[in-house]
C-alpha cells in the first residue's frame, strides 16, 4: 500500500518599499510594438524578488509544491496627515487584488515555478502606520512537501 506523507515548510520575509502600488497593466510600445512592464511595477517586483532570493534561495523550485501565500501590506501615512490618523484602516488605492498580483508575479521563478501552484492566497491591508515607519510588505509562504512511503 502506498502512502503520501505531507510536511509543511514555512518561509517568511519582509521587504521595505519606497511605495506600495498595485500591479500596473502592461504597456505597449508604439515604437517597436512590444509589450513591457511599467518601470514602477518592475522596480518593486525586483525589490521583492531580491529579498525572496536572499531568504529562499532556489530550494523550492525543484518540484511543483502546493503553496499557501499570506501577504500583509503596511502603508505609511503621508507626512501631511495628522499623526492621530495612524491606526486607521487602509481603505484607499491600491486595491488588495492588485497588491497581491504584484507580489505573486514577483515571486514567479523565485518562490515557485508558476503562480498556479498557489492554492490559497490572502492579502491583508493593515491599518495605516506613521510616516516614519515606512512602507513594508510581509510575505509568508507555506510549502506542502510530499514524500511517498511504500509499505509492503
Amino acid at each position: 500500500m502506498n502512502w503520501v506523507t505531507r510536511h509543511v515548510a514555512t518561509a517568511q520575509f519582509s521587504v521595505t518599499l519606497p511605495q506600495i502600488i498595485g500591479k500596473e497593466r502592461p504597456r505597449h510600445s508604439s515604437l517597436n510594438g512590444k509589450t513591457y512592464t511599467p518601470p514602477r511595477t518592475k522596480s518593486l517586483e525586483q525589490l521583492i524578488q531580491h529579498k525572496a532570493i536572499k531568504v529562499l534561495g532556489k530550494r523550492f523550485l525543484e518540484k511543483d509544491y502546493e503553496v499557501h501565500l499570506r501577504v500583509s501590506s503596511y502603508r505609511c501615512l503621508a507626512e501631511s496627515n495628522p499623526k492621530f490618523w495612524a491606526g486607521r484602516a487602509d481603505l484607499s488605492k491600491p486595491d488588495a487584488d492588485n497588491i497581491l498580483k504584484l507580489v505573486m508575479d514577483a515571486l514567479i521563478g523565485v518562490a515557485y515555478r508558476d503562480d498556479s501552484q498557489v492554492t490559497i492566497c490572502e492579502l491583508r491591508k493593515m491599518p495605516r502606520v506613521p510616516h516614519v515607519a515606512g512602507n513594508r510588505i510581509s510575505v509568508v509562504l507555506d510549502y506542502f512537501l510530499e514524500t511517498k512511503n511504500e509499505n509492503h
